[in-house]
This record gives C-alpha cells, sequence and structure tokens, in this order.
C-alpha cells in the first residue's frame, strides 16, 4: 500500500479517486481475511449480485463514540464454494 502511494507521489497520477479505491481495497481483503473473488466480479459471474454491496455492510457503534468502538458485520455471499 505504501508502495502504491510512493509511486503516485513519485510519477504523479491523473486521479487520487483511483489510487485511494486500491488501498482500500487491499486494506478491505486484509481485514476480511478473503479472497478478490470474494468481493468482487469476474467477467463470467452470471448470479444476480456477484460482488461486495453498500447493503452488505452494516457499521455501528457499540460501547461508545470512538472508533475503536465501531462494529461491522459483513456479509460475504461469494465465497469459494458457495458462487
Amino acid at each position: 500500500m505504501v508502495a502504491l502511494f510512493r509511486r503516485a507521489l513519485e510519477e504523479g497520477t491523473t486521479n487520487w479517486d483511483r489510487v485511494l479505491q486500491k488501498v482500500l481495497s487491499l486494506l478491505l481483503l486484509g481485514a476480511l481475511a478473503c479472497r478478490l473473488g470474494d468481493i468482487t466480479k469476474h467477467n463470467k459471474d452470471t448470479h444476480d449480485l456477484p460482488f461486495l454491496c453498500y447493503k452488505d455492510i452494516t457499521i455501528k457503534l457499540v460501547g461508545g463514540t470512538r472508533i475503536e468502538h465501531l462494529v461491522a458485520l459483513i456479509v460475504i455471499r461469494n465465497e469459494k464454494a458457495k458462487k
């Protein structure tokens, strides 16, 4: 992830949104301990929702109002062997 930022800073980027999207995708994969295909779409996917959607993520505060009190429930409906 640091390499993505470093490259964008040193070589420039036409769109910082794209750099941030890549970094956040890597963070999400690590946080969920899942494979890329579990939360993204493949060209040959034919089912209705072959990707992670906003409605798949529920975030709430539990026991306080600080960032460490955030609890997330994430539905991964496309994990291996469930497609």
